[in-house]
């Protein structure tokens, strides 16, 4: 159903996952990103 993963994209996956468990908090809400993307357009 969905194309297999490259390990370039397996590895950036897993790069993400670790820093989301080593600090789970260090995250944006919807609002936030959508105002971050909006400042750079």
């Amino acid at each position: 159903m969905y194309p297999d993963l490259t390990e370039a994209q397996k590895h950036e996956l897993d790069q993400r996952i670790e820093g989301h468990n080593n600090d789970p908090d260090n995250v944006l809400t919807w609002e936030e990103m959508k105002a971050s993307v909006r400042k750079q357009a």
